[in-house]
């Protein structure tokens, strides 16, 4: 343990300070909820030690899951008292619980397969000018290398557990515990998320961030959706209390990597096989990831589509609406993963980082042609989310997005590769698609769906039908499917950012 004297009772259960006996004693949680955990504990100590475990434990273990199923397996298993301490919570690791949500592949609710629910957080994030967090290094006189952040980040211990809106804590189950450490990739990219972070609170700019701006590592809001403000030690502008945490995209991917190393592939989405093409140059060089990206598509600017095809090879006939939008995924398939067949997400290193790629077409006036959509969403999931900060609409929108532009010839002939950048939603952007989130949640619950907010009503978001007629009809009886989209007209300020 960090600190001698931490544990609730002497233990001889397991030793905390030996590695393997830590790992041994948290698998015992698999497959159990809390409830079945204490009873077996009752068992095995006196009643006075078990009297003292619940002391600190039964605090934990009322109520709901947020906020709470950690720190009751921390007592109630590990017996020792819940701390914020700076250093990680088991000397040699950090201890995480993390909640899981089932999601069902192609919207058949028979094949479910877990995600993670929320981001991961791991520490506290010190602008330098707040107080009762002195313990932690300010951000801005920390190197990654030496960081507290990096301390917890090189060793998580992580017990995941399926969330259950409306079950107690005391009887959510245990689904997986894994001890999982950083590969030199992952690390790498940690680093540079660090690094921008850093960068936005050295130049005064705390109140800027936003989960959004990184791809891996975010700067996650603390203190819920509340108001909060805190002092930063480089402006006179106050910012929203932060934490660093690991995105639930990321999440997800350590979580499926555990599972597979458990030996239970069967019980998660097949693992990609697929790699970046040149990832080996990247490892060797001194570029960002995103800047490694967008050197894949740079020597293809101000050509057309149809010559960048011929260039590679890429034979395809491509018809119909929508031709010049897949020729370009096309291309963009091909560059990222070597085959035009494969999507460029499914590469494993843009997978786990949740990069959204979209490609966007900008008529001969400037504007452009369509709005972006995003997944369809249920209306029954919609009208259950409690917070906007654990919302799916959020999660997606605190990605960090790939746009790549094509501009319509004024002759109609074949559009040619404009630019493409990288992109993330700003604190004020996200709260005006806050508005739309919260408007179409009340719509969904009262089953109103032919009032949900419309392209007019603000100007970055909507909502709008996401269906086809054939998959209408086949279904005549119920709603159509809907998604949240952005705005072109937003899109187009993106665009013109980057000229």
């Amino acid at each position: 343990m960090t600190k001698k004297g931490a544990l609730i009772f002497p233990c001889n259960l397991y030793n905390p300070e030996v590695k393997e006996s830590v790992i041994a004693h948290a698998k015992l949680l698999e497959h159990k909820t809390l409830r079945k955990t204490l009873e077996t504990l009752a068992t095995l100590i006196s009643a006075e030690q078990f009297s003292s475990v619940m002391d600190v434990a039964e605090k934990y273990c009322t109520g709901k899951a947020k906020g709470k199923f950690g720190n009751a397996i921390e007592a109630a298993h590990f017996y020792y008292r819940p701390n914020s301490d700076a250093e990680p919570d088991l000397g040699w690791a950090e201890l995480k619980c993390t909640g899981l949500k089932k999601i069902y592949l192609n919207n058949k609710k028979k094949t479910p397969r877990y995600s993670a629910k929320e981001r991961m957080v791991i520490c506290k994030i010190n602008y330098g000018g707040q107080t009762g967090i002195e313990r932690i290094t300010p951000i801005t006189k920390e190197k990654f290398e030496t960081s507290h952040a990096k301390a917890k980040l090189e060793s998580l211990l992580i017990i995941f557990y399926d969330y259950q809106a409306d079950v107690p804590v005391m009887d959510l189950e245990v689904v997986l515990v894994g001890l999982w450490e950083p590969s030199p990739d992952e690390l790498r990219l940690i680093s540079e998320d660090w690094t921008v972070i850093q960068d936005y609170v050295a130049k005064g700019e705390a109140h800027l961030l936003g989960e959004g701006r990184t791809k891996i590592l975010g700067a996650c809001t603390k203190g819920g959706d509340g108001d909060e403000l805190v002092p930063q030690a480089n402006s006179g502008l106050r910012a929203k209390p932060r934490a660093f945490g690991l995105k639930p995209s990321f999440v997800t991917h350590i979580f499926e990597q555990l599972m597979a190393k458990d030996g239970r592939k069967n019980e998660i989405k097949k693992i990609s096989q697929t790699h970046l093409t040149g990832i080996e140059a990247y490892r060797e060089s001194a570029k960002t990831f995103e800047q490694f990206i967008l050197d894949k598509l740079t020597p293809f600017k101000g050509m057309t589509i149809e010559d960048i095809c011929k260039s590679m090879g890429i034979d395809k006939e491509f018809n119909g609406k929508h031709r010049h939008a897949n020729r370009l995924r096309s291309v963009i398939n091909k560059l990222m993963t070597g085959d035009i067949k494969k999507k460029a997400e499914s590469a494993e290193e843009i997978k786990k980082t949740g990069i959204q790629i979209k490609t966007c077409r900008i008529e001969p006036n400037g504007s452009i042609a369509e709005h972006v959509s995003f997944p369809n969403f249920d209306f029954d999931e919609l009208a259950a989310e409690t917070e906007w900060s654990d919302s799916e609409f959020y999660e997606i929108l605190n990605n960090r997005f790939l746009f790549v532009f094509l501009q319509d010839p004024l002759n109609g002939s074949s559009p040619t590769l404009d630019t493409a950048t990288f992109w993330s939603i700003t604190p004020e952007e996200l709260d005006e698609a806050r508005k739309v989130w919260e408007i179409a949640k009340q719509k969904a619950k009262e089953k109103k769906y032919d009032e949900l907010p419309g392209v007019k009503e603000n100007r970055v978001s909507h909502v709008r039908p996401h269906d086809t007629k054939q998959n209408y009809l086949k279904n005549p009886g119920r709603p159509k499917l809907h998604c949240f989209w952005l705005r072109n007209s937003f899109i187009k300020d993106i665009y013109l950012k980057t000229r």
